[in-house]
């Protein structure tokens, strides 16, 4: 983060094809907290591939 210049993270868990709370990602969430980064979670629907054979291949999983 620093080398770059990054000031947080960016999830968008629909189209990243993963849950907010699946616990293999916990670990990941706590070296975020220990950099005191910022985080955006993007949560709802979303129109990324409306109208697209399948949706263009997004997908909701559930748990």
């Amino acid at each position: 983060m620093n080398e770059l210049g990054f000031i947080g993270f960016h999830f968008q868990p629909i189209l990243q094809h993963f849950a907010m709370n699946d616990r293999r990602y916990y670990e990941l969430f706590e070296v975020i907290n220990s950099l005191g980064a910022a985080v955006m979670i993007d949560v709802g629907t979303t129109g990324m591939g409306a109208g697209m054979p399948d949706g263009n291949g997004a997908r909701v999983l559930s748990l």
